[in-house]
């Protein structure tokens, strides 16, 4: 079981990395790129991680310091340390995995995630739905991969998963509605308001061209990984590197591609692919998010040229105070992100981002549904 959580802790540290396509848009006292895989931990670590929490706090009040090593940075690891949950200060999530033998149990039990001080975090409408996406996605790549006729073979339904986090989680279908009431948040009243007003207002004609719009951006994410004609190695970096929509080497930064062989070549393909994927919804958010800042970056400079005549009457800011250019963020870029419009949670995640990595304060504009200029929802 140490092994298994080991290479889940390793795997979330290479999904959670930041493409280098889009590190140049990131402010200059931004957050490290990488999450520090710890792999295995104990209650005698408790001291270092002490003196990595106090690091990092350092590092957000001396934020234009060079700091040689990655103490501070953030990390990820696995523990069966129970007294570890307890120390609340020491993280910024817990994910308590099901026990070995879950998975043949009659009743299926989740992964639980949470926050400091037991606050529970669950899937938005919007996660449930690229979830779903991906996997359709994943099938249909291994189903399109050409194969070698010695290696054909009758293959299960879980065969197209990804295999590193196969048997951590439950393998019933998630048409379930118990099972999504557990790791899935309801749809808000807002979010069921709007569908509605909307749905009798064009006689659904705007919800599915939402649905189509949606399903469109999701695809995008998975788009030419069947191509590839090479099976990437994690042994070496590109050569090239494109845009962030390219092909499967292009959203890996430590890939090469080599000959197709063997039999695992499905197997290998569907893992490179869920790397892609990740890479290029985390490139994805933070270029729309660099856009913002942009945007709003020139809107500023053109205001301080009207406003040099009233200068005089501006007070001082002390130079202990920094300064935080505002910026608006809109429901379409909301959606660009791939968030849900509707969902508090997600609008918090943009906050937090759009400070650590560009150093803005965001304005979240909601989406919402006017009439006679009066927002009803």
């Amino acid at each position: 079981m140490a092994s298994t959580d080991s290479t889940l802790v390793y795997n979330i540290s290479v999904l959670s990395n930041i493409p280098q396509t889009v590190t140049e848009l990131l402010a200059p006292t931004s957050s490290s790129q990488r999450l520090r895989p710890l792999f295995t931990i104990g209650v005698h670590d408790i001291p270092f991680l002490m003196e990595d929490f106090e690091a990092s706090k350092r590092r957000k009040v001396d934020s234009n310091d060079d700091f040689a090593d990655e103490s501070g940075s953030g990390w990820i690891a696995c523990t069966t340390d129970s007294i570890l949950a307890m120390k609340d200060t020491l993280w910024d999530m817990l994910i308590t995995m099901p026990p070995p033998y879950a998975p043949n149990a009659k009743e299926k039990v989740w992964p639980t995630v949470e926050c400091p001080r037991g606050v529970p975090v669950k899937a938005t409408q919007r996660d449930l739905r690229r979830f779903r996406a991906l996997k359709s996605g994943l099938a249909r790549l291994t189903a399109t991969t050409p194969k070698p006729i010695a290696a054909e073979s009758p293959r299960s339904d879980t065969s197209t998963s990804f295999k590193l986090t196969a048997g951590a989680f439950p393998a019933p279908s998630l048409e379930n509605d118990e099972a999504l009431d557990r790791i899935v948040e309801p749809p808000s009243w807002t979010a069921l308001a709007y569908s509605g007003f909307m749905w009798w207002a064009s006689a659904g004609e705007q919800a599915r061209s939402e649905e189509q719009e949606e399903a469109a951006h999701d695809a995008a994410l998975l788009a030419d990984l069947g191509l590839t004609p090479h099976t990437p190695s994690m042994s070496k970096p590109p050569k090239s590197r494109s845009s962030v929509s390219g092909g499967l080497a292009d959203s890996i930064g430590s890939v090469v591609s080599r000959p197709t062989v063997g039999p695992d070549d499905d197997e290998a393909r569907t893992e490179l692919a869920v790397i892609a994927y990740f890479h290029r919804l985390t490139a994805q958010m933070l270029t729309v998010m660099g856009d913002l800042v942009e945007g709003s970056s020139d809107c500023y400079e053109d205001g301080d040229d009207e406003g040099d005549q009233d200068a005089a009457d501006v007070p001082l800011r002390s130079d202990s105070e920094p300064e935080r250019i505002a910026v608006r963020v809109g429901s379409d870029a909301l959606e660009s992100m791939g968030l849900d419009v509707w969902n508090a949670h997600d609008a918090e995640f943009v906050k937090e981002l759009m400070a650590k990595y560009f150093d803005r304060k965001p304005y979240i504009e909601g989406k919402g549904v006017e009439v006679c200029g009066v927002r009803v929802c």
